[in-house]
């Protein structure tokens, strides 16, 4: 081993022994990360707004996680969704916050906050505490108020050590098996480490070092004010280490201070120290490769690495980039200098990223993130069955029509827009993941009703598009919270092939969005007939029923082709068409009873209530091949799910079982009631029409 090789090993072995110590409980305390830093007494408090300039510049910082290079704007929303379960918070109203009190947080703020003032971020109620039974578990019943709260980070400091003591207890038992407490304990401790995770992340910027004998380090090269950043040493790494090992070389065993023993020892900590804030900072890959094409960003412990084998003359880019950091964190105490160092600190990001092409879509994901098309869809579609209600209480108002259509109309665009979106920025058809067919679902059913609505004219499809546009955007928002993770995700191998994913996710997707819209146009028949609605228009459930009819024709269309390619594409890949894949079953399932009610209607089995509440049947069909199928963990297709998931697929079940035991009962009825009536075959043709219908 050469000579430089073996005093890397060494100063390698230095700093590990501290990230063994200091890494050996993952788990959060109320201690900082490192075993050597401390806060200073005088840590810096922000007292005004950020610039917006310098909080637009952040929300463009390249980052990699989760796989992708991604605009740190991302990074920062979904971490605070998972805590917080909102993308903002709203500082309280407090004297303990001062000038802050009462002030809205971006995502981006918060986070900048968490770099440059922990102290003061640990004092921020971002953390979702779901139940106070969970608070009185361990501890902390004095901080419950309410059911659904939200603490601060230093809350939960008495209590820390007693919760993870119940999360391992917790973890060895399967979800599904473990009480709605110990899930939620569980839970919330996995947050706290997240939150601690980030923090110590975060040190890169504002850690500081004043432990034993740091003076003698400060002295020879810092400017000598006796604290330590992580970036004093980065940029002084080599010359640190080439003093380290010219002392150690000539130190005997326990020497003294005055032949070098405590000189060599006090550097040895300092790098131990930082290579352990490293470590730490080990999630945020912020420093792009040095070579084009290298699809591994840096994380500052691999800068360290770095630094420690080949010096610094080899990474002098990116110990400039390690300058900006610096002049950024040391700005904390004066905005204006803040706002300008943070700008700069960014520029330089971006122009080191720039000959990387995954920074090439850093702004138009900024762009989908901050136009939140979904949401504006959400409150398009709310609005649009206001009207429709509204509308149909005054069935001749045709301004509240035509309001209903426009907002209709306005809610699609904006889903079809955030989709297409969504396709250039991953480079692949529409529907991936499950998140992803929720909002390919609810765009083709809400264009489908106001496509039939176009041509029927009944106000029906128009209802039920603004409906069930509102339900779908609603879905994908309670989906996007409860994961807490990055929508815009990188696909396993298998499924990075955009031709199949076009030609089978696409048309099966398009096939379950017909079936439920045939299902809840029937359901529009079952409950009309049960609250006696139109009862003397028998010419309007007809039109109904013709609905559910060419709605379910074209449903069958596309999840028949859908599930044949499907097979096609798993003998491409796997090399079997067919493998009773508990998913291909349940695409199966929608195609078999999709063909078992159409037959049945033409074959006169299954006549206007038949055939309406054979509909309702593949409503729940529909969920099981597409939700509940990935509850059961088995299988080449399983996507993910949890314990809330499957409980709002049961719930779904329920209103479909409601839905097709109300009609039972009106069918019933209505039977009844005609048998009452000892109908012939000579009696008037709207009785006729009305025996016909049964």
């Amino acid at each position: 081993m050469s000579a430089r090789n073996l005093w890397s090993f060494g100063l390698a072995l230095v700093w590990t022994g501290g990230v063994v110590l200091g890494a050996a409980v993952q788990t959060p305390s109320a201690q900082t990360p490192s075993a050597h830093a401390s806060t200073p007494t005088d840590a810096p408090r922000r007292t005004a707004p950020y610039d917006t300039e310098l909080v637009a510049a952040f929300e463009r910082l390249p980052v990699q996680s989760e796989g992708r290079v991604k605009p740190f704007l991302a990074f920062t929303e979904y971490l605070l969704l998972r805590l917080n379960e909102r993308r903002s918070f709203t500082i309280p109203d407090s004297e303990a916050f001062g000038e802050l009190a009462g002030q809205r947080l971006s995502s981006v703020e918060w986070a900048l906050d968490l770099m440059l003032y922990p102290e003061q971020a640990d004092t921020y109620p971002v953390i979702v505490v779901p139940d106070r039974d969970v608070l009185d578990l361990i501890g902390l019943s004095s901080i419950a108020n309410t059911k659904r709260q939200r603490h601060s980070w230093n809350e939960f400091g008495p209590g820390i050590e007693r919760l993870q003591e119940y999360a391992r207890e917790y973890g060895r038992i399967e979800e599904d098996k473990r009480s709605r407490i110990q899930n939620l304990a569980v839970y919330l401790f996995h947050d706290l480490v997240e939150y601690h995770n980030l923090r110590s992340a975060f040190a890169v910027f504002s850690g500081r070092y004043s432990g034993p004998r740091a003076q003698i380090v400060t002295g020879a090269f810092t400017d000598g004010d006796g604290v330590i950043r992580p970036t004093d040493s980065l940029r002084r790494l080599d010359r640190l280490a080439e003093v380290w090992r010219e002392l150690s070389a000539k130190t005997e065993p326990g020497a003294t201070a005055a032949n070098g023993g405590e000189e060599a020892d006090s550097i040895g900590q300092v790098i131990g120290w930082t290579g352990e804030v490293m470590e730490a900072a080990g999630p945020l890959a912020w420093l792009p490769p040095a070579a084009t094409g290298q699809e591994e960003w840096l994380a500052p412990k691999a800068l360290f690495d770095g630094l420690l084998r080949d010096g610094n003359e080899v990474w002098d880019v990116r110990v400039g980039a390690i300058e900006h950091v610096q002049r950024f964190a040391d700005a904390a105490r004066n905005p204006v200098a803040l706002a300008t160092a943070g700008r700069a600190f960014v520029t330089a990001m971006r122009e080191m990223s720039s000959p990387h092409a995954a920074i090439h879509d850093i702004d138009a994901e900024v762009s989908y993130l901050r136009g939140d098309w979904f949401g504006k869809a959400l409150y398009c579609f709310l609005f649009g069955f206001l009207a429709a209600a509204a509308s149909w209480l005054r069935l001749r108002s045709k301004a509240l029509y035509r309001v209903t259509w426009a907002l209709g109309l306005a809610g699609a665009a904006l889903v079809v827009w955030g989709v297409v979106q969504r396709c250039v920025l991953l480079d692949r058809p529409p529907v991936s993941t499950l998140y992803e067919t929720i909002l390919f679902v609810t765009g083709v059913a809400v264009i489908v009703a106001l496509f039939i609505e176009w041509i029927g004219r009944r106000r029906v499809a128009l209802s039920l598009a603004v409906l069930l546009g509102a339900v779908g955007m609603f879905v994908a928002y309670m989906y996007e919270s409860h994961k807490g993770t990055d929508t815009l995700e990188e696909l396993r191998a298998v499924l990075r092939t955009n031709f199949w994913l076009g030609v089978h996710v696409t048309t099966v997707t398009i096939g379950y969005s017909a079936t439920l819209l045939a299902g809840f146009i029937a359901q529009v028949f079952l409950f009309g007939k049960l609250f006696g609605a139109k009862r003397d228009d028998p010419a309007f459930y007809q039109g109904v029923v013709r609905m559910v009819y060419g709605v379910l024709c074209f449903a069958t269309f596309f999840a028949t082709f859908g599930t044949i390619a499907g097979g096609i594409w798993a003998n491409d890949s796997w090399g079997r068409f067919w493998g009773w894949d508990p998913k291909e079953n349940g695409a199966l399932m929608i195609v078999l009873w999709q063909l078992v009610t159409l037959h049945g209607r033409m074959g006169g089995f299954f006549r206007n209530w038949g055939l309406c509440l054979m509909a309702v049947i593949g409503n729940a069909v529909v969920a099981f091949s597409w939700w509940h199928v990935n509850a059961l963990g088995i299988g080449l297709h399983t996507y993910g799910f949890d314990a809330s998931l499957y409980a709002g697929t049961m719930i779904f079940y329920g209103t479909q079982g409601l839905a097709l035991g109300a009609g039972a009962f009106a069918c019933w009825s209505e039977r009844r009631a005609l048998a009452s009536r000892s109908v012939d075959p000579d009696v008037a043709p709207a009785k006729r029409t009305l025996l016909a219908d049964v």
